[in-house]
């Protein structure tokens, strides 16, 4: 279930929570985290229960409900475990960890640049030329070795 962060809060306990709501006209509800999650942010809901056997044959259950339902299984059935909740950022969160951009390279070509002289010769004095020239064994001086050491030397960050 999706849900969005209304705010954070504290428990008297120290115990850390959100306060969460489905949809605007829905009623808010607080659920425990390990740390703050800006509000306004978007997560995803996951509640799982698991009923106590009331005798050793028992089979355990385990269901998967909406808050509002997990709240009313608990009150209305007897005896249960504690609810295990977990809240997941979504890609919209913003406060998600973002992927690194590779890095590209800019600028001249420095001097220790693996087929330096070559390229040079052959008129690449630029990483953008360099990216544009296709392949670079065509390129008198430059063997199939050379170009793999080009190749990782724009892939370095």
């Amino acid at each position: 279930m999706i849900a969005k962060v209304i705010r954070n809060g504290q428990h008297s306990g120290g115990d850390k929570f959100v306060e969460v709501q489905e949809t605007p006209s829905s009623p808010p509800y607080a659920v425990p985290v390990s740390q703050d999650i800006a509000p306004g942010s978007e997560v995803e809901i996951v509640v799982t229960l698991k009923s106590v056997p009331k005798e050793p044959e028992s089979v355990v259950e385990e269901r998967v409900v909406s808050p509002a339902t997990a709240e009313a299984f608990a009150v209305e059935t007897s005896p249960i475990a504690p609810i295990d909740t977990t809240v997941a950022p979504t890609a919209s969160d913003e406060s998600a960890v973002e992927e690194e951009e590779p890095v590209v390279k800019q600028g001249k070509l420095p001097e220790d640049f693996p087929g330096h002289a070559a390229l040079a010769e052959a008129g690449i004095n630029t990483f953008n030329q360099l990216r544009k020239a296709g392949d670079v064994t065509e390129i008198p001086g430059i063997g199939p070795a050379t170009a793999e050491k080009i190749q990782a030397a724009l892939e370095e960050e």
